[in-house]
């Protein structure tokens, strides 16, 4: 089945593309075009070295492949998905809890250890010793790493040196419309303005 661009319902998704969506303004899910081109990326890089593996393999086909190296190629791709889940959601939970647009890859690889996949298969957040805590992603990034890392976010909305919106509060520069954005929780928008950046 092909990904459909905006659905009304994630019900009709298959899960493995789940993870794909962001959440618009108007309560519809869209693909998250940043997370497919990232994903596109990768997948095409491991195609390159697995092609280059086979053309390897079929200079000598007397030998068997090696299991412990299937097995390491398995986990390691595994280990890459799972990634790309925890980084996906994390990227879109700190942007909503205003995360400066342009530190968020900063700030994914501070926080991604303080998350793992939980039994049920979704995100969770654990603590020091790997043990899984009743906290939201939402709440982690809008409390304990806003209160802990200040810096990481976009201005209060005060006025002075840092703000990016005139006294009548018109962005001024393109990271006041990134924060306009952020405020309004316009991801559609938010996309095509980090899209008009790369």
């Amino acid at each position: 089945m092909a990904l459909e661009e905006i659905v009304d319902s994630l019900d009709k998704v298959d899960s493995k593309y789940i993870d794909l969506y962001v959440e618009n303004s108007d309560g519809k899910f869209e693909v998250n075009i940043g997370g497919l081109k990232s994903a596109l990326n990768k997948e095409r890089l491991a195609k390159k070295d697995l092609e280059k593996k086979l053309k390897d393999r079929s200079k000598d086909e007397d030998s068997d492949p090696d299991v412990n190296d299937l097995k390491n190629e398995l986990k390691t791709a595994k280990d890459m998905i799972t990634n790309m889940k925890i980084n996906s959601k994390l990227k879109n939970a700190a942007i909503s809890a205003g995360v400066d647009p342009n530190y968020v890859d900063d700030v994914i690889q501070l926080t991604k250890g303080n998350f793992t996949i939980g039994d049920d298969g979704k995100i969770v957040s654990i603590d020091a010793d790997g043990n899984q805590v009743n906290r939201s992603i939402d709440n982690f990034f809008k409390i304990d790493f806003r209160n802990s890392k200040p810096r990481f976010f976009l201005n209060s909305g005060k006025k002075g040196t840092g703000s990016h919106e005139s006294e009548d509060g018109i962005p001024l520069s393109f990271n006041g419309k990134i924060e306009k954005a952020i405020r309004s929780k316009n991801t559609t928008e938010l996309i095509r303005l980090k899209q008009t950046k790369i």
